[in-house]
């Protein structure tokens, strides 16, 4: 038998050393998609590597599903060195990417850093583009992301937000983009520290520091 009102944890892995050159590729560290409540917390998620030239997807966590009345919780992981290494190549690559449905969301006490592209590349820290349930954000530390030759308008973000039916509470997080050298890209390069398209916000007490040209 099964039930939905189960709880499950994904807790002290370490997922890393992960490459790919196929076509379309579906890339990833870890891959949640659950009914229920889910804590994914304290795992380490490094070196995920794709150097195919358009992955479908290039993620270090995937975390979405959930229903009404459960909590989707992910914290305390550690998501490094999540690439798309190909000059000529063009993708979107996410640290941390929520997809959830009708839940609460909480997301903190996660450091994301070193996630870069080498091609025209979009890269992304937090990415949040879908759900109608609400949105805590707080206690991240998001540092180290690049794409020196991306000719995107967005090339990097530190979060993005954009679903339309979610509230994000967006609090107390430090965003460093370009802390350790001035980051750049090609013509229409962008780098945004926190980057909102839509849905309601509270974006409070963050530290949004971003060096680019």
């Amino acid at each position: 038998s099964t039930s939905l009102n189960q709880s499950f944890t994904i807790a002290n892995n370490n997922v890393s050393n992960i490459s790919s050159n196929g076509a379309n590729a579906n890339v990833a560290g870890i891959v949640i998609y659950a009914l229920t409540s889910v804590t994914c917390s304290d795992n380490i998620v490094d070196n995920v590597i794709y150097t195919g030239t358009l992955p479908t997807q290039m993620r270090g966590i995937n975390f979405g599903g959930g229903s009404l009345g459960n909590t989707l919780t992910c914290s305390g992981n550690s998501i490094s060195n999540i690439s798309h290494n190909n000059a000529g190549g063009t993708g979107v690559v996410v640290a941390l990417y929520l997809f959830p449905n009708t839940v609460t969301v909480n997301i903190y006490r996660n450091h994301i850093f070193k996630i870069n592209g080498t091609g025209n590349d979009m890269i992304i820290g937090v990415y949040g583009t879908s759900g109608t349930g609400t949105h805590n954000i707080y206690n991240n530390f998001i540092q180290q992301l690049s794409a020196p030759a991306s000719n995107q308008t967005l090339s990097v973000n530190g979060m993005y937000v954009a679903a339309g039916g979610n509230t994000y509470n967006v609090y107390n997080n430090t965003i460093a983009i370009g802390q350790d050298a001035i980051i750049s890209g090609s013509t229409n390069f962008c780098a945004t520290g926190f980057y909102h398209g839509a849905g309601t916000l509270n974006l409070r007490n963050n530290i949004i520091y971003v060096r680019a040209t």
